[in-house]
Order: structure tokens, then sequence, then C-alpha cells
């Protein structure tokens, strides 16, 4: 219940907000408690502004770490002249290592694969395939895979993803799965291959007669292939496409 007859509150000791005096004595402390009260709040007001301003600062700057935690670039990139990039794994994936190279054909007589090189041509019925091969993992282990072509313009023209879960490791009708989309998972050795391919046959470029030189997707220049794991850049290599003879 609301008291209605309590009488008024006592003013607080030191406030600024004392009653006004009828005196001119008392105007003049008015005067004063008036500068104060607004001396006090400019001090409280340039606190207030300090804190919010180191908020904001904070924030921005967590949103630049995760920003660029996405979009890492820490992985192994090719050098002019190897065929085969490879590097070491991951220490929390095993103690083998990762590689990745290019090739034209698979020999349908040994299943030996034919021409690896980073140097291709378009041409009828052609493709670029890469291999990634992830060689001494921990069986059973989660993997995150993504293969991205890259065309010379700087474009993602295709992405091939897998996902490794225990269970493929270890259920045979999952690997069998997988290796028909080119996905290779041998749990005893502990490796893991994954196969993408890329067509560059000429009918391509009839294709996109019809749109801009900028709009086309498919040329003939320097192509990269990026390799993320985890989603995080791991292996880049690249190749050159020569145009049709």
């Amino acid at each position: 219940m609301v008291d209605s007859h309590r009488s008024p509150r006592a003013p607080i000791a030191g406030a600024c907000s004392q009653a006004v005096p009828r005196s001119s004595a008392g105007r003049q402390a008015t005067s004063q408690s008036r500068a104060c009260l607004a001396a006090r709040c400019a001090r409280l007001t340039a606190a207030r502004l300090a804190r919010q301003t180191v908020a904001l600062l904070s924030l921005a700057g967590l949103a630049l770490v995760a920003m660029s935690a996405g979009c890492a670039h820490d992985g192994a990139l090719a050098v002019a002249g190897v065929d085969t990039l490879s590097t070491p794994l991951p220490a929390s994936l095993g103690h083998g290592e990762a590689r990745l190279f290019f090739y034209r054909i698979t020999s349908a007589k040994t299943g030996e694969r034919l021409g690896i090189s980073r140097t291709f041509a378009i041409e009828p019925e052609r493709q670029v395939r890469s291999v990634v091969q992830l060689e001494g993992l921990d069986p059973g282990r989660e993997i995150l895979l993504h293969v991205m072509w890259v065309n010379p313009d700087g474009l993602e023209v295709f992405t091939k993803e897998a996902h490794i879960t225990r269970e493929d490791w270890f259920e045979p009708a999952r690997r069998d799965t997988l290796a028909k989309e080119h996905v290779q998972v041998d749990p005893i050795a502990g490796f893991l291959e994954l196969e993408s391919r890329y067509g560059v046959d000429p009918i391509r470029i009839e294709e996109e007669a019809h749109k801009d030189e900028e709009s086309r997707r498919f040329k003939a220049g320097t192509w990269s292939v990026k390799v993320y794991l985890f989603r995080r850049l791991f292996l880049e290599s690249s190749f050159e496409l020569a145009p049709p003879a």
C-alpha cells in the first residue's frame, strides 16, 4: 500500500539539489551547487562515453579476428616445376603427409594414372583431374575436405566436398558408396583420397560464346585448385590450360 501521509524526505548531505534559500548568500550557494552538478554530470558522461568506446573497439577487434579465422591462408603452396605438392599433416590428425597433384587420364589396362603434370590443353573429351591424398591419418577421425577449382579470373567454378565420419571409415557399405564418388577410405592404412574432375572439352567454349569475355567462366590460362581442411586453406596448386590447337 502507498503511504500518502509520510513526511517529506530529508535533504541528502553534500548533494547539489538542496532547497533554494531566499537570501543573496543562498542564491550564491545555489549557483555554486548548480555548477557542481554540471561538472559532475560532465564527468559521468565522459566516463560513460569512454567505456562505450572501449567496448565498441573490443567488439570490432573480435569481429576482425573471427573474419580472419574464417578465411585463414596458412596452407602449403606449390612452387614452379613441382608437379606433386607434399606437406606434413597437422599433428592433431596423425603423423603422415598430404599430397596434391593433377593428371590427365587413367590407364584402362593397369589403372595407373597417366600424364601427371601442371600443363594441360583444351581438347575434346578430356578432363583435368586433381587428387588429394592424406596418408598416416588416425582411422576413425572425422575429416572435412573441400576442393575448389578457380579459373584464371579468380572465380570459383566448381567445388567438391567430402565429409568423412567414423562410420565411413569402418562400414564397408559406406566405403563402397564413397568409392563411386572417387573417394577412397582405407582404415587399415589410415589413408584418404579425394579425386575431382573438370572437363576441358572445347564445347565449353561454344556454350559460353554468347557471353561477354568477362562473363565467361571457362577459358585458357592459369587455373588454381585450393584444398580446404576443416574450412582452412591447406594445399594450393595451379596448372596451365592451353587453348585448343
